[in-house]
This record gives structure tokens, sequence and C-alpha cells, in this order.
């Protein structure tokens, strides 16, 4: 009975979503959780900037059962799929085919496999220009810590230490393997530098208890935490520089469109377009870090 409900609602959010045959192909969406708002607003946007026959799948149904997608991705064939969060990508990736395929909000994309028709919207910004805003920011600033699992991060973290050369901040790598390092690994982030970048890294931000742990930590010591979505402020991140998510959508279309139009993709995977700084000023006072008030005309949202 499970299973006859989830297709009826499958086939129910296929036929609601429906548009008109245009030149650019046929794409499914495949949707990890249309009730996640985010979630939501990249599809809206990508929606409102690509013409075409365009069907959804909300993966976040109740009684959607995940052994009728290969099936319905074959009853829709579409040119493309276009996955928002890790879930929908790691189902297109398994019943999707050679089809190309499109991502966006995917954390820890790094660890997917990816194949020669994969393309996507990266979750991380340009870590230059992130380094970059941080000095702006706080003058003061001249070491960060990392902390991450080289298995899924290294090269990125490689990445950031020479971009941190480039803008006069030192990044000290700080390599786990588990949770029962990450203590240390904090410890020496609280002696050695001026704050924490948080990375979204599957070793470092394991699960919840991770989290906390990070930041009760660095809270002690008055390190501020720079993270990469401003729902860690309820934690208590001092600073999120976070994709803004309507360009992503909109990005997301046009990389869709030269996709399906044939055109050559000199980068696959590409850096959001945009960003959205928010900034607790009253950490600011409570840790003592040195604000450059000139600045604040680039922040977004101000948390007082």
């Amino acid at each position: 009975m499970k299973k006859a409900m989830g297709l009826l609602l499958i086939v129910f959010s296929l036929s609601l979503y429906g548009g008109t045959q245009s030149s650019h192909g046929k794409i499914l969406i495949l949707n990890s959780d249309k009730s996640v708002e985010k979630y939501a607003l990249v599809e809206k946007a990508f929606r409102a900037d690509i013409d075409g026959e365009i069907s959804t799948l909300d993966l976040g149904l109740k009684f959607i059962d995940y052994g009728k997608v290969a099936e319905e991705i074959l009853v829709e064939d579409p040119d493309l799929i276009f996955c928002i969060g890790s879930k929908a990508y790691l189902l297109a990736h398994k019943f999707g085919g050679k089809r190309n395929i499109v991502f966006a909000l995917a954390l820890n994309w790094r660890r997917f496999e990816l194949t020669d028709r994969t393309y996507g919207i990266s979750h991380e910004l340009n870590r230059l220009s992130e380094l970059t805003m941080y000095r702006y920011l706080f003058p003061g600033l001249s070491s960060v810590g990392v902390v991450y699992g080289p298995k899924f991060s290294e090269e990125a973290v490689e990445r950031m230490v020479e971009d941190g050369k480039a803008v006069g901040v030192k990044v000290v790598r700080l390599p786990i393997t588990g949770h029962e390092e990450l203590v240390t690994a904090l410890t020496i982030v609280a002696g050695r530098t001026d704050a924490l970048v948080l990375i979204p890294d599957p070793v470092a931000l394991a699960d919840k208890k991770s989290a906390i742990t990070i930041f009760e930590k660095l809270d002690k010591a008055r390190i501020p935490v720079f993270a990469y979505d401003r729902l860690f402020f309820k934690y208590g991140a001092l600073l999120s520089i976070s994709p803004d998510i309507p360009t992503v959508g909109r990005q997301a279309a046009r990389l869709a469109k030269n996709v399906l139009s044939g055109k050559k993709i000199d980068m696959k995977i590409e850096y959001p377009a945009g960003s959205r700084i928010s900034l607790d000023v009253n950490k600011t006072t409570e840790y003592g870090v040195e604000l450059n008030s000139m600045a604040l005309s680039s922040v977004n949202e101000i948390i007082r």
C-alpha cells in the first residue's frame, strides 16, 4: 500500500510541474526535499531562468518509494537531470544512466563519483575571495586554522594555504582521522591561530556532537569561527559567508543550458557566483576582535 501511495505521489509531483518542449531539451529536477527553504529557492530560481519541459521529483515526500526512482527516470527520459542536494545527486548517479547531470547545494561533493557528464555548482565559495574578505573585515587577522579529513579535503586545503599566502593570512592545517583527534586539533587552533575556518568536511563535522565540541571549545578560548552557512549562528559562529541561493539557481540554469546546447564547458564544477555575508557584531566585541567599520557596507546581514 505504501509503495502504491509513493508512486502516486511521484506521478502527481511530476505532472504538477510539466512544461512545454523547447530546444533546450527535457529536464528532470530531483529535489532532495522541497520543504527545505534553500532547496525550494534554488529550484524556483532555476525554473524561472530556463525554458523547456521541466518535471520535478520531490525526494522529501513522506511516502516516496526510492525503488521507483529509476522507473520514473526512464519514464520521463530527460536529457538532463538537475540535482538539488546530495541525496538527489546520489540517486541520479545510480539510476540516471549516461544522462547529463548538473548539481547544486550538494555538501561534500568531492566524495561523489563523477563522470564526464557530471557538472555542478560547488557549495564552497572561492577561498581566495573569502580570505580577502576576512582580512578586509578584520584587519588584525594574521592566521586561521582549518580542521579536516585528508581523505576528502586535502587538495582543497592545500589550495587554501596558497590562497592565504596571497593575501597575507597563514592557514594552519590540522588534519584529523576521527572525532578522537578533534579536541587536540582545536587546542592547537586556540593556541596558534586567530580564528577557525569551518569547511563542510565529513570528518571534522561528522555529526551534531562534533559541531557542539568545536564551538564550545573555541568559545572558551574566545576564538571566532568563520562558517559557511548561517545555521551555525545557533552554535556561536561570528561570521558566515555562504552562497547566495537564488544566484546559485540562476547559475545552474545557465550551466544546464550550455550543457544541453552542446557548448564546450571549460569548468565543469563552478564556484558560486554570488555570496551572502552575515556577521554577529556582538561577538566581535565579546571576543575583542578588531572590526573594520568601513567594511560593514559589504555585510548583508548584521546580527546584534
